[in-house]
């Protein structure tokens, strides 16, 4: 059995050759998780008024 990679050519060690994917999914879960807190913190107020 020939391992390939996503393009379809053989990959010599068997994983795949997208060093960058990692640090690039991490970079993009901070980025979300930075976001997400103002936007929590804005609505609060109207969360804590819609429940009484």
């Amino acid at each position: 059995m020939t391992l390939t990679t996503a393009i379809g050519r053989p990959c010599a060690t068997g994983r795949h050759s997208r060093p960058a994917a990692a640090p690039a999914a991490a970079l993009l879960g901070f980025f979300v998780i930075t976001l997400d807190a103002p936007v929590v913190n804005v609505a609060l107020p109207d969360i804590r008024a819609d429940l009484g």
